[in-house]
C-alpha cells in the first residue's frame, strides 16, 4: 500500500487520480504489488547501473521478483511494466517519464525503454531522456538504441543543452548571493566567473564556493550583503578540472570529515550513515594514513585519530557534508550531490591503494554487518571485495566465490543477466584452477549459472 502520509503530499486532484489508478495496478500486479508500490529495500540496489544514478526504470525492473529464466523472464517483465504504464497513463491526463543519466544505463534497461517506446497502446506518455553527449560515443549502447529507433521511424527530438550564456549566468550568481541581478557589482562578478568557467553551471557554483572558502568573497554584516574585491577574484587561477577544485575544497575540511568522505565515495553515490560509521569504527589510523594521497595526509599524521570517536563526532562530520553542499542527508540515507563530488572524494585516496582500500572496506562490512543488513548490501559488499581479489588468502577466496555466487543468482532472478555474468566470472576467477578440487560444488554452480546467464 502507499502510505497515507504520502498521499497528503499531493494536491486534491493528484490524490484523486492516484486513487483511481491504484486498484487497476493492484489487479495487474497481484502478489507483486508490494514490490512496485512500496519504497524499495536496499536489497533492490542496482547491480549494474552506476550506483544512485542512471535509469529509474532499472529500479522498477529490479523490484519485480522474477523466477523465470532468460528471455522468458525478460519478456514477462517488459509486459508487466508496459501494462503498468498503460493503466497509469489511461487514468491520468498526461504522464512525463524523465530519465536522467542515460549514459550509465545498462543494455537491459535500454531494451525495456525501447519496448515502452514501441508500444503504441500506451496513451499520453512523453519520455524525456538526458545524457552527457561526450560520454556516449557511436559504439555506446545508448547511441545504438537511438539509431535503431530512428530507423523504425520513431519520432525523436534532440535538444542540445550547452553551457549558460553570460545573460543567464548573471541571475544565477545573483540568486546564489541573494542580491539583485541589475547590480553592477554582481554583473561584473558573474561575467568574471562565466569567463573562467565557460558557463558550466556546476563549475560556476563550485567556483563561487571556493571564493567563499578562500575568503575572497565575504559577508558584510554591517552592509547585510556579500562583498568582494573584483581584482582579487579576477586574479584567481581556475583549473579546467572540476574534480581538482573539489579536491582542494575537501582538503580544507576537518580530517575526520575527509576520511568519512573517502569511505563514502567507495560505497557509491548513495550510502547509509550507519555503514560509513561501521567502517570508521573498524579501520586503523595506519590504514587511513597509508591510503590517503600524500597531499591529503600531512595533517592526519600529526593528528590524534584514535578509535575513541564518539557518535557525536560522526554526526558532526555528516553535518559538515551537508553544510558544505557535498551531500544531501535524509535521516539515515545520504547522497552525493553530484557524481563529480563523489569522484573528487575518491581522488583523496592514493591511486596505488584504491583497490586494497575498497577491499578492506568490503572485509569490514562482511565481518561487522548484521546478517540481514549484509544480505541487503550483497551487491555492494561483493563489489568491494572483488576490488582486492588478487591479494587475499585461499580461505578468503572461497568466501569471495560464495559471495559472488549469491550476488550472481540474485542478479539473475532480477533479470540483470549482464551483471550476473560479471559476478559468476569473478567467483570463478577467485577459486581459480584449484576450485574443482577445493570446492567442486561452488565451482559447478558458478559455471552452470554463468552459462545460463549468457543465454
Amino acid at each position: 500500500m502507499i502510505r497515507k502520509e504520502s498521499l497528503n503530499e499531493f494536491d486534491k486532484e493528484d490524490a484523486e487520480q492516484l486513487r483511481r489508478v491504484l486498484p487497476g495496478c493492484a489487479e495487474l500486479l497481484g502478489t507483486r504489488r508490494h514490490s512496485l508500490v512500496c519504497p524499495p529495500s536496499r536489497a533492490d540496489a542496482a547491480p549494474l547501473v552506476r550506483s544512485g544514478s542512471g535509469s529509474k526504470l532499472g529500479d522498477v525492473k529490479r523490484r519485480m521478483s522474477l523466477t523465470l529464466a532468460g528471455k522468458e523472464s525478460i519478456a514477462q517483465m517488459h509486459y508487466s511494466v508496459r501494462r503498468f504504464l498503460k493503466i497509469v497513463c489511461s487514468q491520468l491526463k498526461g504522464v512525463v517519464l524523465f530519465i536522467d543519466d542515460l549514459q550509465w544505463s545498462d543494455t537491459e534497461t535500454l531494451d525495456l525503454l525501447k519496448s515502452i517506446v514501441l508500444d503504441e497502446e500506451i496513451p499520453s506518455l512523453l519520455i524525456v531522456g538526458a545524457y552527457r553527449e561526450d560520454e556516449v560515443p557511436d559504439h555506446h549502447p545508448l547511441a545504438f538504441h537511438i539509431r535503431e529507433l530512428e530507423q523504425m521511424k520513431v519520432s525523436i527530438t534532440t535538444i542540445k543543452i550547452g553551457n549558460l550564456s553570460v545573460d543567464y549566468a548573471i541571475p544565477l550568481v545573483a540568486e546564489a548571493l541573494g542580491m539583485e541581478d541589475d547590480d553592477n557589482k554582481v554583473k561584473s562578478l558573474a561575467e568574471t566567473i562565466h569567463r573562467k568557467t565557460e558557463g558550466n553551471p556546476f563549475f560556476m557554483l563550485m567556483f563561487l564556493m571556493s571564493l567563499r572558502d578562500e575568503k575572497l568573497i565575504q559577508y558584510n554584516f554591517g552592509a547585510m550583503k556579500w562583498t568582494w574585491d573584483d581584482d582579487a577574484v579576477k586574479s584567481k587561477i581556475v583549473t579546467e578540472n572540476v574534480a581538482s577544485v573539489l579536491v582542494n575544497k575537501m582538503n580544507r575540511l576537518q580530517e575526520e570529515t575527509k576520511i568519512m568522505l573517502m569511505v563514502a565515495s567507495c560505497l557509491g553515490a548513495n550510502f547509509r550513515k550507519s555503514v560509513v560509521v561501521e567502517v570508521m569504527k573498524n579501520i586503523s589510523q595506519a590504514e587511513m594514513r597509508g591510503s590517503m594521497r600524500s597531499s591529503s595526509s600531512v595533517s592526519l599524521v600529526s593528528s590524534d585519530l584514535s578509535n575513541s570517536y564518539t557518535e557525536r563526532a560522526y554526526e558532526t562530520s555528516i553535518e559538515e557534508f551537508e553544510e558544505e553542499g557535498l551531500c544531501e542527508v535524509d535521516d539515515e540515507e545520504c547522497r552525493f550531490m553530484h557524481d563529480q563530488i563523489q569522484s573528487a572524494a575518491f581522488e583523496l585516496i592514493s591511486p596505488e591503494q584504491r583497490d586494497s582500500f575498497r577491499g578492506r572496506i568490503g572485509s569490514i562490512l562482511l565481518r561487522s554487518l548484521p546478517p540481514e543488513e549484509l544480505e541487503a548490501s550483497l551487491f555492494e559488499v561483493a563489489g568491494l571485495l572483488n576490488c582486492a581479489a588478487s591479494n587475499i588468502t585461499d580461505e578468503e577466496r572461497d568466501e569471495l566465490a560464495g559471495m559472488n555466487l549469491k550476488a550472481g543468482i540474485r542478479a539473475s532472478e532480477n533479470a540483470a543477466f549482464g551483471a550476473a555474468k560479471e559476478y559468476f566470472k569473478a567467483g570463478h576467477d577467485a577459486l581459480g584452477s584449484r576450485g574443482w578440487e577445493g570446492d567442486y560444488r561452488t565451482m559447478l554452480d558458478l559455471c552452470s549459472h554463468g552459462a545460463n546467464a549468457c543465454f
